[in-house]
C-alpha cells in the first residue's frame, strides 16, 4: 500500500510504494503525465531512474527501486523520504539533455552460444528483452500461456518469432536483483522452448 503523497512548496510530490519498494518523486506537478515519460537508468547508480519527458527531455521526477536500501527500512518516515527526495533532486533534478544522454544506459549484450541474439534488462520494470533479429520493420506481441508475463514478438510479414520479452522477471526468479547469469539462463530457456532455430 502506498503512503499518502506529500506536497511541498517546490512543488515536489513524493510517495513510497511498499509493495514495489519504490520511492517516486514527482517534480513540477508532473505526477499525472506518466504517458509522456520514459525512464533513464543511471550507470553509476542503477537503482536511480530519471523520469524524463519524451517531448522536451526535461526531468519530471526521479524514482528509486529498490528504495528500502536507501531509506534504511520498508516503513520510512515522512522525514526520511523528504531527505532522500531533496538529496536526489539536488543531485539530478536539473540535469541537461546532453548529461542525461551520457548517463542513459540501454546496453544490449550478445548471448553466448547464439551469435545473432542480443539481450537487455530494464531493472525498473524488471523486463528482460531478447532480440533474435535486428531491423524488423514491424511486429506484434503475443502472450504465452505457460509463462503469464512472457510475450513473443512475431514479424508482420510471416509471423516468425523475432524476439521476446518478459516483465516482472524478478518476481519469476524470486529475487529483486537478478544476476547476469540468471538472465542469460532465462533467455536461453525461452529460446530453447520457442525459437530453437535461433
Amino acid at each position: 500500500m502506498s503512503t499518502q503523497p506529500v506536497l511541498r512548496n517546490d512543488p515536489l510530490i513524493f510517495e513510497y510504494d511498499a509493495g514495489e519498494d519504490v520511492l517516486h518523486i514527482f517534480m513540477d506537478g508532473s505526477r499525472d503525465n506518466s504517458g509522456f515519460v520514459t525512464f533513464v537508468s543511471l550507470i553509476e547508480q542503477p537503482e536511480v531512474f530519471l523520469r524524463v519527458n519524451q517531448w522536451n527531455s526535461g526531468i519530471q521526477g526521479i524514482s528509486v527501486k529498490p528504495a528500502s536500501a536507501r531509506l534504511g527500512t520498508t516503513t520510512p518516515t515522512q522525514d526520511a523520504m523528504r531527505q532522500l527526495a531533496d538529496q536526489l533532486v539536488l543531485q539530478y533534478g536539473r540535469m541537461e539533455h546532453e548529461e542525461i544522454s551520457r548517463h542513459q544506459y540501454k546496453a544490449s549484450h550478445k548471448l553466448d552460444g547464439y551469435p545473432g541474439v542480443t539481450w537487455s534488462y530494464e531493472p525498473f520494470s524488471e523486463s528482460l528483452y531478447v532480440d533474435l533479429e535486428d531491423d524488423v520493420s514491424g511486429s506484434d506481441n503475443v502472450g504465452v500461456e505457460d509463462y503469464p508475463h512472457l510475450h513473443l514478438r512475431l514479424a508482420h510479414d510471416d509471423e516468425r518469432i523475432v524476439g521476446m520479452f518478459m516483465v516482472l522477471v524478478g518476481n519469476y526468479l524470486g529475487t529483486e536483483m537478478p544476476t547476469r547469469g540468471q538472465l542469460c539462463a532465462l533467455a536461453r530457456e525461452f529460446i530453447a522452448r520457442y525459437a530453437p532455430q535461433a
